[in-house]
């Protein structure tokens, strides 16, 4: 079961919608099924759902937007079970992956290039290292380069860049 198939299912809980739909539900259903043995049976909780979302539908202006929010606002007596799989979604482990790989983007960056560049410059190279897909047009580059007053100049010849 994919974990993307059980992360439909927290959505499931955070929509003030009354009726569930074919969708949510599966996806609901998936869930409870891959935590079952936190909680009480599918029936019970499709009944607790129902109820949860109801209350979100009366306090329309009020639906939580993070989880931490929900699990205070879930009273563990009414919806035991909700409450369980909210719990649950609030433990669930973040990924951390892509902020080190951009700090260790950045001490690659900083350790070749050292203090030698500005900050603009470090900052620009440090954009370029994190979005490799983002295509650089290099005639754009070296049009812009030359009109701005620079400490080398630029010559074009036979469609190659030199400077002095």
């Amino acid at each position: 079961m994919a974990h993307s198939d059980i992360f439909k299912g927290f959505e499931s809980l955070f929509s003030s919608n009354t009726v569930l739909t074919e969708v949510e539900e599966t996806s609901f259903k998936k869930l409870v099924e891959f935590y079952q043995l936190d909680v009480e049976n599918l029936n019970i909780l499709l009944v607790e759902l129902k109820l949860w979302r109801h209350k979100l539908n009366r306090s329309s202006n009020n639906v939580p937007k993070s989880a931490l929010r929900a699990l205070i606002e879930c009273d563990a007596n009414i919806f035991p079970n909700i409450f369980i799989i909210i719990k649950i979604l609030c433990t669930l482990p973040v990924s951390i992956t892509t902020p080190k790989w951009m700090f260790s983007s950045l001490k690659r960056i900083k350790t070749y290039l050292r203090n030698a560049i500005s900050e603009d410059r470090l900052n620009g190279l440090t954009m370029l290292a994190f979005h490799k897909k983002i295509h650089i047009d290099t005639e754009e580059i070296i049009n812009k380069s030359a009109k701005k007053p620079r400490k080398l100049d630029f010559y074009l010849i036979n469609n190659r860049v030199y400077g002095n």
